[in-house]
């Protein structure tokens, strides 16, 4: 513990100061881990020189970065004349179970539990803060069903008819089922925590191992798909993807994978449609940076960009973001959805080379959205699909915003929904989430990942127009009442 002299010292606005300086060098230089065991996070800022009233007020000692060392607390209270009561490992007088509950330092002497001079330090993996045991898929599912069987007990009393309880109760076990399914999704799966990382303390973030972490952000826009489509398509696509993506990372790689809430922001060469929110490039790009720059700076070295919109002056926004984090801060974020979109991918199914090869040019909201959204959500497609006109566009056409309206006619799509199928929704979500996965896994080891990390429109100067500010304004305007 220290001394009064120490803590006068310690509560000094140079010395936060300087500790504060060192800390940000280190989760740059590691993501903070202890310089003496390079296994747990850091904790506190030691003095190699131990401070005397001698060198107090020694800057040479006090406040140099070469007297410095970021340890974890088990290291820490390892040092000679530090820890409770300042002999060495210290005495643990409370520790927790695996299930993060209090364990006293009476049961520790009984042999309960783990000293945390000798073990695990309390809070040293954030999945271990809650003293609950998180409920399992299947505990999930029986509470749904224990409140089904209750509604269609009170109907039996006379509180609904006996009829319309059941009709809830069939309702309430296809309702557990897909709720049993999707708190898997988000909660425990193959030993492993995919969390939304907004849920978190600062604490909990901070003790996150960044090594072994991935952490995953969907950019993608709120805009018109067609008269089928929600507007939301793009978002829900990136956000399926990557949950798909976690849960099969997680696995191979044993690394623990997080989320970020969407982000609604993206760039289009088209915004002439009603519920289209589009930014212009240059504001794509910083809310971008801005982002990844504040996850690198909490200490995270693996973040996947899930940029779920192909318009090439969104892909070339983000890209541009990624690539001055990593020229900035050394390799740290990939953003393989450009390079996927352009056809670098796994091997995919029969179904879908042969439709590609029959009905290509599919660009927006065609049988490839509309299979995947069918796949995902068939509530989200609305019916007619089958009977809308196919709408025929070259690549070169593409280019042309005015040949893209054209294309688009009254409806708001180019490509053929009429083809759209279940078995193709499939298809597509599946090659889409295994070359998440083939990128975001080689990335991960460093081997291999450029064919994901180059967006290949990115070197085309004419589509990097949007960035100025006289051609990066968003055309808003009405199509037709």
């Amino acid at each position: 513990m220290a001394q009064g002299f120490a803590k006068t010292f310690y509560n000094t606005h140079r010395w936060k100061k300087c500790r504060n300086a060192y800390i940000q060098k280190r989760l740059m230089i590691d993501g903070g881990l202890c310089e003496e065991c390079h296994d747990q996070q850091g904790y506190i800022v030691h003095h190699k020189i131990t401070i005397t009233e001698s060198n107090v007020n020694d800057c040479d000692v006090v406040l140099n970065e070469k007297n410095l060392m970021y340890v974890c607390k088990v290291c820490h209270d390892a040092y000679e004349g530090h820890g409770v009561g300042g002999h060495g490992k210290a005495k643990a007088l409370c520790t927790f179970d695996a299930f993060g509950n209090p364990i006293s330092g009476r049961e520790i002497d009984k042999g309960c539990g783990e000293p945390i001079g000798t073990g695990i330090p309390p809070y040293s993996r954030h999945e271990k803060i809650s003293p609950k045991k998180p409920r399992g898929r299947t505990s999930w599912f029986f509470c749904a069903i224990s409140s089904a069987m209750r509604s269609v007990f009170f109907s039996m009393k006379g509180t609904i008819s006996f009829a319309g309880g059941m009709c809830f109760f069939l309702k309430a076990i296809d309702l557990a089922v897909k709720a049993g399914f999707m708190i898997g999704l988000s909660g425990r799966n193959g030993g492993q925590i995919m969390r939304d990382l907004s849920t978190l303390t600062w604490k909990e973030v901070k003790e996150i191992d960044k090594r072994k972490s991935i952490v995953f952000v969907v950019f993608a826009p709120i805009e018109e798909h067609g008269t089928h489509l929600p507007l939301a398509t793009d978002l829900m696509e990136g956000e399926y993807w990557s949950v798909g993506a976690m849960k099969k990372l997680e696995q191979r790689l044993q690394a623990e994978c997080f989320s970020l809430p969407s982000f609604p922001i993206a760039s289009a060469s088209v915004n002439e449609f009603y519920g289209s929110i589009h930014f212009p490039m240059k504001v794509t790009y910083e809310a971008a940076y801005a982002v990844l720059e504040s996850l690198r700076y909490m200490g995270f070295q693996n973040i996947v960009v899930i940029a779920s919109h192909a318009d090439p002056q969104h892909q070339i926004a983000i890209e541009k973001a990624v690539r001055k984090i990593n020229k900035k801060n050394g390799l740290c974020v990939i953003a393989p959805m450009g390079q996927i979109f352009m056809g670098v991918s796994v091997q995919k199914a029969a179904v879908l080379q042969k439709l590609e090869k029959e009905h290509g040019n599919d660009y927006h909201a065609g049988w490839v959205e509309t299979s995947c959204m069918l796949h995902i959500d068939p509530e989200n497609v609305r019916e007619g699909y089958q009977n809308l006109p196919d709408t025929q566009i070259t690549d070169k056409d593409m280019i042309s915003c005015k040949r893209q309206l054209k294309a688009m006619g009254d409806y708001g799509y180019i490509g053929a929904p009429r083809y759209t199928s279940m078995e193709a929704g499939k298809a597509l979500n599946d090659n889409c989430i295994a070359s998440i996965c083939d990128a975001v896994e080689k990335f991960y080891r460093r081997e291999d990942y450029q064919k994901y990390g180059n967006y290949r429109l990115y070197k085309i100067l004419p589509l990097h127009i949007g960035f100025l500010k006289i051609a990066g304004k968003v055309r808003r305007r009405k199509v037709s009442e």
